[in-house]
């Protein structure tokens, strides 16, 4: 799957599938605001580890090694996967971040 196509509500609501405990994914509901637009709500509270920091630090926490992990790339320069993903997709370093997340399991 590509993640990078997904809107930041639905990349949200991909990462907190994965995230959080399976019998938890009955407290994530999809909800739009006319200020904010659509967003995801977990236990009465907006969950965005794409654009809060404190959302998505846990995550990167647990996946750091393999983010940044370099992958000789050349003789002269070795790249991470984090910072591949920014490059590619032209996004956030938490969006990368969170695509990454979901591409590791995808492996």
């Amino acid at each position: 799957m590509n993640y990078s196509e997904l809107a930041d509500p639905e990349l949200c609501m991909a990462v907190a599938k994965k995230w959080l405990p399976e019998k938890q994914h009955k407290f994530l509901h999809f909800r739009t605001c006319r200020h904010e637009g659509d967003y995801v709500e977990y236990l009465g509270s907006k969950y965005d580890p794409i654009n809060n920091p404190s959302d998505a630090w846990p995550i990167i926490e647990e996946i750091w090694d393999e983010l940044i992990f370099a992958e000789p790339s050349s003789l002269f320069r070795a790249e991470t996967l984090w910072l591949e993903t920014m490059r590619l997709y032209s996004c956030s370093k938490l969006r990368a971040a969170m695509i990454c997340f979901l591409m590791m399991g995808d492996e």
